[in-house]
């Protein structure tokens, strides 16, 4: 099994409150970040046997409860 380290990086929007933290030695399994903000999160995932890289982003929207009139 590989072990990465995650970079965390802000997209466009930017995500409400802090980053996840930056982490080293993750192994993709279970490695789950809780109570994010909306925004866009960008995140570099480094193989640290090969050194190759991967990127992803998502974007966390905001629910809001319709309102009827």
């Amino acid at each position: 099994a590989f072990n990465y380290n995650y970079t965390w990086s802000a997209g466009t929007p930017a995500p409400v409150g802090v980053l996840p933290p930056n982490d080293v030695a993750q192994n993709g399994l279970n490695n789950l970040y809780q109570n994010l903000g909306e925004g866009q999160y960008v995140l570099t995932a480094v193989n640290q046997v090969t050194n190759c890289q991967a990127v992803g982003s998502t974007q966390i929207i905001k629910n809001t409860t319709p309102v009827f009139v």
